[in-house]
């Protein structure tokens, strides 16, 4: 049996109402405002290299989202200076370090933090020293075609 136009188009209301609530409600609850600059700090790396790291991209540290990228430059040693904030209450021990991880093959890059053991943790603002650089393809592939064709050319 086939149902009015005027009952699908109260259901198609209905849900688009239901769907428009819970996307009001997200925005203002706490899971959706985390990262909210009085709930974080700041903390600084640089990078010889930063793959595809963007802006708003992910902080985790074992896995677990952190924070996020908040700004990316250039700094005077023409390295990538990422700027990025950490949730209040995560303390960062000051020999922490910091490494760009790809996301699966395909995906983007984010911040992976791997806690030291100090006792003393970084303040607002504070550097981490230890940074790796994102692993690029094709930087790699570029390499081992360089130096087999290289290789070739010693024949």
């Amino acid at each position: 049996m086939a149902r009015p136009k005027g009952e699908i188009f109260r259901i198609t209301m209905f849900f688009v109402v239901v769907a428009l609530a819970f996307a009001f409600s997200f925005s203002f609850s706490n899971w959706g405002n985390i990262f909210k600059n009085s709930e974080t700090y700041e903390l600084h790396a640089n990078f010889e290299e930063i793959g595809n790291l963007r802006i708003g991209s992910p902080v985790k540290i074992a896995g677990v989202l952190i924070g996020k990228v908040n700004k990316i430059n250039l700094n005077k040693d023409y390295q990538a200076e990422v700027l990025f904030r950490i949730a209040k209450g995560v303390n960062i021990p000051e020999d922490s370090s910091i490494r760009i991880v790809t996301q699966g093959i395909l995906g983007g890059n984010y911040l992976s933090l791997t806690p030291g053991i100090s006792e003393v943790y970084l303040r607002p603002y504070a550097n981490i020293y230890r940074s790796h650089s994102a692993f690029v393809m094709e930087n790699f592939i570029n390499k081992a075609i360089a130096t087999f064709s290289t290789k070739g050319d010693e024949k």
